[in-house]
């Protein structure tokens, strides 16, 4: 680890896919044992044109180009599920980085402000419902369930959503930037506790997800449109089989 962290680091907002990022990110994915997801959710979303990835990357000094040129440390992705709205993930990292706060929080900050540059004003969180754990951290991170509900072949989930300023404000982001929040010094006591509980606590709920060891995780990736209770039948959603 070089000691500064300022000049260590670039971050990014990528929204298409050419070589100079697909190259590190299915490197990143690979290390971190979860490949399968550049073809099945990060280059089918971003070819529609909808979703925005934001990365922690390294750039070799010299030559500054080519296949290697650099490395992506970390990675969140989201996906937006109807105008002005967006569903979010988890930040992915590579493990020497997935307890560093700073960078974490960094990468998450930079997501949302490349989310409001697009004009989306509310995000959200994929809740199983009655889902304890994590409808207590959605409630943490600033978000309410709403009235959209998705349904998976297992289970029902609920989209937990909030506007972008009161998720920030809720987990100790607000009005902090990416250079600060790298540094440590956006996050101080009681801030720094919010954003552990809620940068750590995603990654361990939607983990089982990512690696296909659950179907009906806690929290899950909402990829689709999110919006499935304006086309329910009249009488309601089906229950489902337990």
């Amino acid at each position: 680890m070089t000691t500064n962290r300022l000049e260590e680091f670039e971050f990014d907002c990528v929204s298409a896919v050419d070589p100079s990022f697909e190259v590190p990110a299915r490197a990143f994915l690979r290390r971190i044992g979860r490949s399968r997801l550049f073809d099945e959710l990060i280059r089918p979303a971003l070819d529609e044109g909808s979703a925005l990835v934001a990365v922690a990357q390294r750039t070799r000094p010299w030559p500054p180009w080519g296949i290697g040129a650099r490395t992506i440390s970390a990675m969140e992705i989201a996906v937006p599920r109807a105008e002005g709205a967006a569903g979010l993930t988890s930040v992915l990292a590579v493990p020497e980085e997935s307890t560093e706060i700073g960078l974490l929080s960094a990468v998450h900050a930079t997501l949302l402000d490349g989310l409001a540059d697009r004009g989306v004003e509310r995000v959200h969180l994929t809740v199983r419902e009655g889902a304890a754990f994590g409808e207590w951290l959605a409630s943490g991170a600033g978000f309410a369930r709403s009235d959209s509900l998705v349904l998976t072949e297992h289970s029902r989930y609920w989209l937990h959503d909030a506007t972008i300023s009161e998720h920030r404000r809720a987990i100790g982001l607000e009005e902090a930037n990416v250079d600060d929040l790298l540094t440590g010094g956006a996050l101080k006591g009681d801030a720094y506790t919010r954003a552990v509980v809620y940068l750590l606590g995603v990654a361990q709920a939607l983990a089982p997800s990512w690696d296909e060891q659950l179907t009906a995780g806690e929290v899950i990736a909402n990829t689709g449109p999110g919006m499935v209770a304006r086309c329910l039948p009249p009488g309601g959603p089906p229950a489902l089989e337990q």
